[in-house]
């Protein structure tokens, strides 16, 4: 499938881009995706595939961060919808519980559309409950706030 790295700040650009085409009027600027790549508390992970011929840079196939705090948060995920219904997600979800757990975090929350009811089976899958719901949260859309706590994880996320 693809590995996982951490991007640079440098792909601030091109990865605007791509959570354009994922997220259309809800997508972060590169000037947002350059703060978040730089800032200390925070982990990307992003997986790449061949590079593209024409413009000689990677095809960004997924990209996902956390927020890494007491209570950590998940900040984003997505995938080019090429490659969805391939374990992509659930690989970067597992990843960055696992890595927010590790940093100290005694729960983790996420924000996902209402609509979105094939992310929310996944969060659910992984030992996320629904907590809240904001009104109004996308552009078009609420948002079902989901969170995961440690205190009663005997082990990682489920797989």
């Amino acid at each position: 499938m693809c590995d996982f790295f951490s991007p640079p700040a440098s792909w601030s650009g091109h990865l605007a881009d791509f959570d354009h085409r994922i997220f259309g009027r809800d997508a972060w600027s590169s000037a947002i995706w350059e703060n978040e790549l730089s800032a200390s508390d925070r982990l990307y992970v992003a997986c790449v595939g061949e590079a593209d011929p024409i413009r000689s840079f990677p095809q960004i196939i997924a990209i996902a961060g956390a927020r890494c705090a007491r209570d950590a948060e998940i900040l984003t995920v997505s995938v080019a919808p090429d490659f969805r219904r391939q374990g992509i997600a659930r690989r970067l979800v597992t990843h960055l519980v696992s890595a927010v757990r590790s940093a100290g975090a005694e729960r983790v929350l996420l924000e996902v559309r209402a609509t979105d009811t094939g992310a929310q089976q996944l969060y659910r899958s992984l030992g996320f409950n629904e907590l809240s719901r904001r009104r109004g949260y996308y552009s078009d859309d609420d948002a079902i706030v989901m969170v995961r706590s440690f205190n009663d994880d005997r082990g990682d996320a489920p797989s």
